[in-house]
């Protein structure tokens, strides 16, 4: 097997970027409509929107946040698995090492953490081919299972 590579899906990415857009269109509605209200109506009755906008501008930092994982690529080879970072910088976890495996499922992703604890490769679900990873991955702890015995 070459090395594949496996991307950030295209739906996730659009969709990301909607998120971004609509957050902030939906803080300046909440905010511009009760403050053009101002006069006519009490403060409470507009304290529900401003709160409304604090929801949806955090739901757009948020998305922000999201924006540089957007970036970075899995490589899959048949000796190592490598997560290559958003500013170039690679993680490399070879099939032959001891690693731990952990899935989250509150972040949506499977980490690999090497035996020292000091390199983590991040897979998340969102990345197209997942399943494919998964079942490499399966294949290459099966294989290694056998040649211990």
């Amino acid at each position: 097997m070459t090395t594949k590579k496996f991307k950030i899906a295209k739906w996730f990415i659009v969709t990301n970027y909607f998120a971004i857009v609509a957050s902030f269109v939906l803080t300046s509605f909440f905010i511009i409509g009760p403050l053009a209200l101002w006069k006519s109506v009490s403060f409470l009755d507009t304290l529900p929107y401003f709160l409304l906008a604090i929801c949806a501008f955090s739901g757009g930092i948020y998305s922000i946040s999201l924006v540089h994982r957007m970036k970075e690529v899995i490589h899959l080879s048949d000796d190592q698995i490598m997560h290559e970072h958003s500013d170039g910088t690679f993680t490399t976890i070879l099939w032959k090492e001891n690693f731990e495996i952990r899935e989250r499922q509150f972040l949506g992703r499977l980490e690999l953490i090497s035996q020292d604890q000091q390199r983590k490769i991040k897979i998340e679900h969102q990345i197209d081919g997942y399943e494919e990873i998964c079942s490499f991955m399966i294949t290459k702890l099966k294989e290694r299972q056998t040649n211990l015995h």
